[in-house]
This record gives C-alpha cells, sequence and structure tokens, in this order.
C-alpha cells in the first residue's frame, strides 16, 4: 500500500510541475484504477503531493478504461457517467486547474497466479495529465450512451456534432 501511495504521489506533483502549476493549485483530481490499494486512495495521494483538502477528489472504478471515464467526467457535463451523479463535475470542474489520469497496480492481484500470460497482461502501469476543461481540453462528443450487456461487456456510442452521423430520429 505504501509503495502505490507513493507512486500516485510522484505522479500527481510530476504532472502538475509538467503544467507549470504547484500542487497547491490544483482543484481537481480524477485517478482510475480497477480497485484502491485503500478506500481512501484519491485522497491520501491528494494530501501527500500538496493539493488541498478544497479541491474535489473522484476515484473512477471501470477497470481498463478508468482514466478515459475520469477524462468524461471532468469534460462532458451530458455524459451517462455524470447522469449517475448529484451534481455535474463537468460543470464544476470547468476552468479548473484539474489533474487526470490513471494509476493501476494490478500486480497485487496476480502474485499469485501460475498463468505467466496473465501476469504480461496485468500488470502496473500510470499516467496522470493536467487539463483545464473548457480552455485547455474541450469535449468534442455531442452525444454519449454507455451500456453493460447480461455479462458485464461496454458498449460506448458516440455522435460528434461536427460529423455526418446521424443521431438516432435524425436524418442526414
Amino acid at each position: 500500500i505504501e509503495l502505490e501511495v507513493e507512486v500516485g504521489t510522484r505522479f500527481l506533483k510530476e504532472a502538475a510541475r509538467a503544467c507549470g502549476w504547484q500542487t497547491s493549485e490544483v482543484e481537481g483530481l480524477l485517478v482510475g484504477l480497477t480497485a484502491p490499494a485503500t478506500p481512501d486512495y484519491c485522497e491520501r495521494i491528494a494530501e501527500r503531493a500538496g493539493i488541498p483538502a478544497s479541491a474535489i477528489k473522484v476515484s473512477v472504478h471501470k477497470a481498463c478504461d478508468s482514466s478515459v471515464g475520469g477524462l468524461q467526467l471532468a469534460l462532458n457535463p451530458q455524459g451517462s457517467l455524470s447522469q449517475h451523479l448529484k451534481q455535474n463535475l463537468a460543470g464544476r470542474l470547468h476552468g479548473k486547474k484539474v489533474l487526470v489520469g490513471g494509476i493501476e497496480g494490478l500486480s497485487r492481484f496476480m502474485h499469485d497466479t501460475r498463468d505467466t500470460n496473465a501476469l504480461q497482461l496485468f500488470g502496473n502501469g500510470a499516467g496522470v495529465i493536467g487539463v483545464i476543461p473548457g480552455e485547455t481540453m474541450k469535449f468534442l462528443v455531442g452525444v454519449t450512451h454507455d451500456v453493460f450487456d447480461d455479462e458485464g461487456v461496454l458498449a460506448v456510442r458516440m455522435v460528434y456534432p461536427h460529423s455526418r452521423q446521424r443521431r438516432s430520429g435524425q436524418s442526414m
């Protein structure tokens, strides 16, 4: 746990530094991961990195899609992920300095496996970027729809307002 907290802390500090920000300026943190090392992982790494307690902190758990899910929450006020929240997260983060990414430590789940092929697929990795929603990065999709089938497989449909794709009920 201590190693994963230290790794997460370093990623947050370096991402902020790469943007020319102090961690004390960060107003939002969205971290994607399959399963956190501890229930308060996002809060721990934010505190250690020097991100203010007042910053919005969200831990997104969607397996491989977690970091992209976090980015969608930060940028898309109409997204299906946002619809499950009691607040418009993208609206609250608009114009603020936000760190978004994924910090994955899957090796802790794989340490007892004998399947060497699985070890190559399910490892550790991380990446965090800094964005200012609405300024440095904008959401280009007009409509999104996430759906899980009976077996838990995720299907995502996106319609881009600048493309010639048809929205349901509309003709080209």
